[in-house]
């Protein structure tokens, strides 16, 4: 079956054929292919890549989840994560590279500072924001920069997003790091007229300042006793 999609005609067809008989011959010959078709930005197919890369794991799990991630470049994403398939795909795609390649994940955005694409800016933070590997931190530091400098990013939200993917990783958060945290967890970082972080990311935000001041305890033991303060 695969074989006859791959001569098909129909460029899409053919390149969903070329893709699965690559899969089905191991992840090791998936790569191409795989990149191949997810540059049509096709839904159905882009979320089979992504499953695929999980599957896959290792460099070429890595591997599709980059091609994943410049498909959407490439396509202009919706500007807001959740707004389309693909804007959804290169989330996920920066949460898998965050686990398994943050090296790269850094350099794309890295590369989105520099051509001042707030959107895929923000998606890629935001998918490093839901990985729990702690060397996802170094993605907002300039590859290559002397003295691990940040990257440059224009875009208030996300160098909001970047300030608190670094303090979720930092082993101790001191007064300043307070500071900035309460801020975003109050919607008052960035400031207007810039978007606010999401409410999932602010109760971060919240946490982790009530972390600095070492008062989580406190207040997770009120959490569960119900107390509304």
């Amino acid at each position: 079956y695969a074989a006859l999609l791959a001569a098909d005609e129909h460029p899409l067809l053919a390149k969903m054929g070329a893709a699965a008989a690559a899969a089905l011959a191991g992840c090791s010959e998936t790569v191409e292919p795989v990149a191949d078709l997810v540059a049509e930005t096709h839904a159905p197919t882009v979320a089979w890549a992504m499953r695929l890369a999980r599957h896959c794991g290792g460099a070429s799990g890595s591997a599709i989840a980059l091609a994943v991630l410049r498909a959407a470049e490439a396509a202009g994403a919706a500007s807001r994560p959740g707004d389309g398939a693909m804007a959804d795909a290169a989330v996920a795609a920066a949460a898998l590279l965050a686990d398994t390649d943050p090296a790269a994940l850094a350099t794309e955005l890295t590369h989105a500072s520099e051509r001042g694409d707030a959107a895929m800016q923000r998606m890629i933070l935001l998918g490093a924001l839901r990985s729990t590997n702690p060397a996802a931190a170094v993605i907002v530091r300039a590859p290559g920069a002397e003295n691990g400098a940040p990257v440059h990013l224009s875009d208030p939200t996300a160098a909001a997003m970047a300030t608190l993917l670094e303090a979720r990783h930092r082993p101790e958060l001191t007064e300043a790091d307070y500071a900035v945290l309460a801020g975003i967890a109050g919607a008052m970082v960035p400031s207007a007229p810039a978007e606010p972080l999401g409410e999932p990311l602010r109760l971060q935000a919240a946490w982790l300042a009530l972390r600095c001041r070492g008062h989580q305890r406190v207040a997770l033991a009120r959490i569960l006793a119900g107390d509304p303060k």
